[in-house]
């Protein structure tokens, strides 16, 4: 079939011209060259291995042991099935106080170890007791957390303690009265921390909110259980790590199993920060001077220091074990008060121990001088021992 434009020439472009747009080049350009080494460099980084900021020397990341310290005291629990959990140290130093697996409290004299006192919260819990079907019995929750009030003295100090329950008292140690008492409907609490000036508290624990008291009055203030929805989400799993920045009381942070740390704003009511990466399972997260430190509970590289402001790697600390899973940490904090100077992290597997760190400012920032001794008090299982530095 013939077509009467057959024979009408063609006028438009020349249909092969735009085959010829680009032109082959042999060489690229100086800052073509800079753009492929920077895209080969992003491609062979592992995007989930932060970059530290300040890293340590090659020597000290090879450290492996320091020099060892032995218990100066040494008790062992005389309660039958007592397991400490958690333990505080009074401001006078006089007092420790150990929770146990048990739900019982126990006071002791950290001059001679001597047990001054049993404070059973269990008691407190025979309401929900009766509840129960008959023939079935009740477990006692575990104590996960006990604090000291830091603005009390000697051994009259009040306390809040959180049990793996969801119950949260104020105890008089020398009377063992219990002052009051909260219940978090639907949670388990971990852990809690108190504000430097001793006028609120925080719980955190298994539905992943935040929860602010006075305490004064044990009345909530504030839940914290979300971000921004573009940079910062709040916690998918259970918290186990809260500390409250000393130099700032409207400034938590918080970690879990969900391998984040959140950065609280307690005047936004949010989270405005976070880092991927700590896997947090215990006591394991403390803050001081804007710096954060996690204690991982893993084999590889558990201990770190991050930047508050930006929330970058400072450097990881060298935590040597011998074999893999030798030591897990589920505690870790900074020194206070003549132990300023100090880092301490600690916790169990095949070769449970106790890791002393010590920054030496003059020298930089942070300098290892000893490490695997053991700490100022440490609990395991029936023993509680106990070291001066």
């Amino acid at each position: 079939m013939n077509n009467e434009d057959d024979n009408v020439p063609y006028s438009g472009p020349d249909p092969g011209a735009s085959f010829d747009v680009w032109a082959v080049r042999s060489r690229l350009s100086e800052s073509e060259k800079e753009h492929a080494r920077e895209a080969a460099r992003r491609a062979s980084v592992d995007p989930f291995v932060e970059e530290e900021l300040s890293p340590l020397p090659p020597a000290l990341k090879a450290a492996t042991y320091g020099k060892p310290m032995m218990a100066s005291k040494n008790k062992i629990f005389e309660e039958p099935g007592f397991e400490g959990l958690c333990t505080s140290i009074n401001n006078a130093g006089n007092t420790i106080i150990v929770g146990g697996r048990n739900g019982h409290l126990l006071v002791v004299d950290a001059r001679t170890c001597a047990t001054m006192s049993t404070i059973n919260l269990s008691k407190e819990l025979t309401a929900a007791a009766k509840n129960q079907a008959a023939g079935v019995a009740l477990l006692p929750p575990s104590c996960t957390a006990v604090r000291f009030m830091p603005t009390s003295t000697g051994t009259k100090q009040a306390i809040a303690i959180a049990s793996q329950g969801p119950h949260v008292f104020h105890v008089h140690v020398s009377t063992g009265k219990v002052i009051s008492s909260i219940h978090e409907k639907g949670n388990e609490v971990n852990n809690l921390a108190i504000r430097s000036d001793g006028g609120a508290f925080a719980t955190c624990g298994s539905d992943r909110v935040l929860r602010l008291y006075d305490e004064r009055t044990s009345q909530l203030t504030c839940t914290l259980d979300h971000g921004d929805g573009v940079n910062t989400a709040g916690h998918s799993n259970d918290v186990f790590g809260l500390a409250w920045n000393p130099q700032d009381p409207n400034v938590l942070i918080s970690a879990g199993w969900d391998h984040t740390v959140q950065v609280w704003d307690v005047r936004l009511q949010r989270s405005v920060r976070s880092i991927y990466g700590p896997y947090i399972c215990g006591d394991a997260l403390d803050i001081k001077d804007n710096k954060i430190l996690a204690g991982s509970w893993r084999h590889a590289s558990p201990l770190e220091l991050w930047d508050l402001g930006s929330c970058k790697l400072i450097t990881k600390l060298p935590f040597f074990q011998p074999e893999q899973d030798a030591c897990m940490p589920y505690a870790a904090k900074f020194g206070r008060g003549q132990l300023d100077s100090f880092i301490m992290a600690g916790g169990s597997g095949g070769l449970p121990s106790v890791k002393v760190f010590t920054q030496v400012r003059s020298l930089g920032w942070l300098r290892i001088l000893q490490a695997d001794r053991l700490l100022v008090l440490s609990h395991h299982c029936q023993h509680l021992r106990t070291t001066s530095m």
